[in-house]
């Protein structure tokens, strides 16, 4: 089956047309010979792919910061939502420890529930927190890397 390829590419990106012409993509040579054509039309400068790379990067961070802040989870926005579920989870803990002084009563199930959030909460707000810091040293390393060159 013989394809178009000088259509077809005409509607990807750079760093689509990159990857098919180094071979990260299974098309075969045909298909690689014509995207680095198309490369070469749109006057990709092969000697500074660096540059590319790095725009290429902070554009995937910046789309992955938009789509935490606008289309994540309900719930889970950002770190600080972890942290509430954390800090909840420590309210259900000591409201069991009071019930049973209290009461002398023992609610397997608050246990069960406090732990699972303290545990879900904590383990949550680290993991979002430090990778909401390395997204944001890396836009700002990458930002003024793209701005000295």
């Amino acid at each position: 089956m013989s394809y178009n390829w000088t259509e077809i590419f005409k509607s990807k990106t750079d760093k689509e047309l990159y990857e098919i012409y180094k071979g990260k993509s299974f098309l075969n040579s045909d298909a690689q010979n014509s995207a680095f054509i198309e490369l070469k039309n749109r006057n990709f400068n092969f000697n500074d792919v660096d540059k590319y790379k790095k725009r290429w990067e902070l554009e995937s961070l910046i789309d992955e910061e938009n789509y935490e802040i606008k289309k994540a989870k309900p719930f889970f926005k950002n770190s600080d939502s972890y942290l509430l579920s954390g800090i909840l989870g420590l309210i259900i803990i000591v409201w069991f420890f009071i019930d049973y002084f209290i009461n002398n009563k023992v609610s397997w199930f608050s246990i069960l529930v406090g732990i699972s959030m303290i545990i879900f909460g904590f383990i949550g707000y680290n993991k979002k927190k430090s990778r909401e810091m390395y997204r944001k040293n890396k836009i700002g390393q990458l930002k003024g890397e793209l701005n000295n060159k």
